[in-house]
């Protein structure tokens, strides 16, 4: 009788809750008005109500339904609705602290059906002639003349694309100049070769160096070139203006500010925004003497398809807000940011398409619970996503995420250290994602106590050496970070560069990062998997390897050639350990072997640990000078075969009667690495 009575008043309390709920709909469509309630789909009453037109209409309808429903009994959804067609946004639609919702009780701005709305941040363009200015026989060969089309930038009310400007590592990021976008996808400013590098040669100087082979007509006249390279390590490369090139002795002479590294020899660069090396389809210059566009479009060339990003500031800025969705929209063509949230909560971007952006997709500043959600991301010219949530000083949580996403295709325009996903300040989440085809990394995780797991890591580092896919470095109080269920695969070296240590690393602790657990792992064909360079108190357990050379590497850099890193006071070691209070709680009670650090070798590779592991061909170990015993290793077995350990070679299952079985090495659960439906 009590366990009916209670099923019968949760079934009251549930029809209670219904009762005292409401939705409340707002629709925005393109055809609306703003000076109409929003609260119909189409125009009614003789066309004096219908849908708003823009975002800011349907936010400030929400506040004014807000404050005329307080005090309020009743609970309502605000849901605002966008109606298929893109919307052109102009100026950043922005959220502050009275536009969320209520906890569990969530603002959604949604697409009416996912995939039919787009938030774009410039012009699509219609105008396009193949009449040619009589000026761009001066610019362009007579081969590439009868293919090109041309509109002006000023009739389509773009007064100027904006300036190149150096730019890449060490070096800002700043928003790109105007960019061309056809059917989605980023063209490619006009640059020589068109594929691929040149190489550096002598002779060499801090703002000169030489160069073989031949160059394309008119580059010694033209005033805006820029060449872009590896000038001397290939994890770094920046945008460097060219000030002249002599065709004679074949020199280039930069100007301006230039690469913190210094030109070498024999490394890769290119030219960049040369109208003469326009030379086949999906190529673009921009004049900027006649703000003019000059454009070789592909085959079956559609107008309608054709659009530019004018917009500097991010498409959407949330700030300071709590309890909203963005559901099933796609956010496109920004020269800077696409989106931005700063200092919110419950903040969820879910089911869209981010692309077509000239900086990172979408950046999350000092969140909690906010983050991406089953989102396509890609063609983004710097990072993918960024997180930097949680604070470091106190180790609490920022509880922000990157969920079953597929991100790809990033770091379009800066190619060293924007990955896929920036993950930064301590207790955030990526998981289930794909995260692939990119020149460097796939996640560079800075800060504490992260989860990276369940995600699925290919094709990436293609074209840097001395680079990891999963990265961080340099510090002795980043830790607490767990790598686990992740598959790694296709991850190689590609390079030799001369005088360049160019390997590639699935996951790379490097110079002395500590207390990072590696565990549970597939690394299929993942080049040198795992590197722990010189850290103290990792944990590399129970993965599997198969065809890595090698699958694990240990070093002792602390006691050789980085051990300057750990001179007091100024050595960058001890700079970084000083940060954060290392020695008190929180960071003495959640990493143990911190607080007395400097009273314990502090430069020598203590308490790793690399166990159970399981290595199929390739090869297994390569200890660089670790003293004795300063690493546990323990328990791992190495294969020459799947078959001989007892592993199935497409699934990874363990076979219950294998030798793997034997050593009670788990069956890794790939089916769950990477997306799953939601």
């Amino acid at each position: 009788m009590n366990r009916h009575s209670g099923f019968i008043a949760a079934f009251f309390l549930i029809c209670a809750a219904q009762i005292n709920a409401q939705t409340v709909t707002i629709y925005v469509a393109r055809n609306g008005s703003d000076t109409w309630s929003g609260r119909f789909f189409h125009a009614v009453h003789g066309g004096k109500d219908g849908p708003v037109a823009t975002l800011e209409a349907a936010r400030s309808a929400i506040a004014v339904l807000k404050q005329a429903q307080k005090p309020s009994s009743v609970q309502t959804h605000y849901v605002v609705v966008l109606e298929p067609g893109t919307y052109r946004i102009t100026t950043t639609f922005k959220l502050g602290t009275n536009d969320g919702g209520d906890a569990g009780n969530p603002v959604v701005y949604r697409a009416m059906r996912p995939g039919t709305v787009t938030l774009a941040g410039g012009p699509t363009i219609l105008s396009w002639s193949r009449k040619l200015p009589s000026d761009a026989a001066r610019l362009f060969t007579s081969f590439a003349l009868p293919h090109l089309l041309e509109c002006s930038l000023t009739a389509n009310g773009i007064p100027s694309p904006g300036d190149l400007e150096h730019r890449g590592f060490a070096a800002p990021t700043p928003a790109l100049p105007v960019e061309l976008f056809y059917k989605g996808r980023r063209m490619t400013l006009a640059r020589w070769p068109a594929k691929g590098y040149m190489d550096t040669a002598a002779p060499i100087s801090a703002k000169s160096f030489g160069y073989s082979g031949v160059l394309p007509p008119g580059i010694a006249s033209d005033t805006d070139v820029w060449v872009h390279g590896y000038w001397n390590f290939d994890w770094a490369e920046t945008y460097d203006k060219v000030g002249s090139v002599d065709l004679v002795k074949h020199v280039v002479n930069t100007s301006g500010t230039v690469s913190a590294y210094p030109y070498k020899a024999d490394r890769r660069f290119y030219f960049v925004n040369v109208p003469g090396a326009l030379t086949g389809p999906n190529q673009y210059y921009i004049d900027r003497a006649s703000n003019t566009l000059y454009f070789w479009p592909p085959a079956g060339f559609s107008t309608s398809a054709c659009r530019l990003s004018t917009l500097t500031a991010p498409l959407i800025a949330v700030n300071g807000t709590h309890d909203l969705v963005f559901s099933g929209c796609t956010f496109e063509a920004d020269r800077g940011e696409g989106a931005l949230v700063t200092a919110a909560s419950h903040v969820v971007v879910r089911n869209c398409t981010l692309r077509d952006i000239g900086q990172n997709g979408i950046d999350f500043d000092n969140c909690t619970y906010c983050g991406l959600d089953g989102c396509h991301v890609y063609d983004i010219g710097d990072a993918g996503v960024g997180l930097f949530c949680g604070d470091r000083n106190t180790l609490t949580p920022g509880n922000c995420f990157v969920r079953n996403c597929s991100i790809h295709n990033y770091a379009q325009w800066d190619f060293t250290y924007h990955p896929g996903v920036m993950l930064n300040g301590v207790g955030n989440i990526v998981e289930h994602n794909e995260i692939y085809n990119s020149p460097h990394q796939a996640i560079l995780f800075n800060g504490n106590n992260h989860l990276i797991q369940y995600n699925n890591f290919h094709n990436v580092c293609t074209e840097t050496g001395d680079a990891g896919a999963v990265y961080d470095g340099r510090d002795l109080t980043q830790r607490g970070t767990i790598i686990r269920y992740n598959y790694f695969h296709d991850i190689v070296p590609t390079l030799k560069t001369p005088g360049n240590y160019d390997d590639v690393m699935s996951v790379y602790l490097d110079d002395c990062l500590c207390g990072t657990t590696i565990e549970d792992n597939i690394f299929d064909n993942a080049g040198h998997s795992i590197m722990v360079g010189g850290g103290r108190d990792n944990i590399v357990k129970n993965n599997l390897f198969i065809n890595c050379v090698p699958s694990i590497s240990v070093d002792a850099r602390g006691l050789s050639w980085a051990k300057d890193w750990y001179a007091s006071p100024n050595g960058i070691m001890l700079r970084r350990l000083n940060r954060v209070h290392y020695n008190v709680p929180p960071y003495s009670t959640a990493y143990p072997h911190l607080a007395n650090i400097l009273q314990d070798d502090p430069q020598a590779p203590k308490y790793d640990i690399i166990a159970g592991n399981l290595t199929i061909g390739g090869t297994w170990l390569i200890d660089d000078g670790v003293p004795a015993r300063a690493v546990t290793i323990e328990g791992n077995r190495q294969f020459a075969t799947a078959e001989a350990a007892g592993i199935n070679p497409v699934t990874f299952a363990v076979q219950p009667d294998g030798q793997a079985a034997a050593m009670g090495f788990p069956t890794l659960p790939l089916r769950q690495m990477g997306p799953v439906k939601n």
